[in-house]
């Protein structure tokens, strides 16, 4: 499946936000990867104030994009500067669970050069979006 093919399975997200996120996944080129939406707001009075946060993963980068409607902020990180990570797991308090019942808070990447980058549970909160956050974070 396309990335864009991807992007619309997410129903409700502006074009806006599909064209931005297009942008981003130019820079990947000809890698396969893996994305998650964190985070979308959108100001239906000030277009100037809508944003969103997507995070992209590659065999061998984590890539942030931050976008707004006027601009578009792209970090790389190569996973091979990768020292730690973090996972913050929350279960069930019953004795047997199972992986449903598994809930991870933040995943927080610390590279070196004391830069770090903290995936969490997305805002947009569709189980398309959410199961795309397991499954980045999951290849970690």
């Amino acid at each position: 499946m396309s990335f864009i093919d991807e992007l619309l399975t997410f129903s409700d997200l502006p074009s806006w936000v599909n064209s931005r996120l297009s942008l981003v996944a130019d820079e990947i080129s000809n890698k396969k990867f893996e994305f998650y939406i964190q985070q979308l707001k959108q100001n239906p009075y000030d277009m100037d104030k809508n944003y969103g946060t997507a995070y992209f993963l590659t065999d061998d980068e984590l890539i942030v994009g931050n976008f707004r409607m006027s601009n578009i902020t792209i970090n790389k990180f190569k996973l091979v500067n990768l020292l730690e990570i973090h996972k913050n797991i929350e279960t069930s308090t019953e004795d047997n669970f199972y992986s449903k019942d598994v809930r991870y808070n933040s995943v927080v990447l610390k590279f070196d050069k004391e830069k770090s980058v903290s995936l969490t549970p997305p805002t947009i909160t569709d189980n398309i979006n959410y199961g795309k956050y397991i499954n980045l974070i999951s290849k970690l």
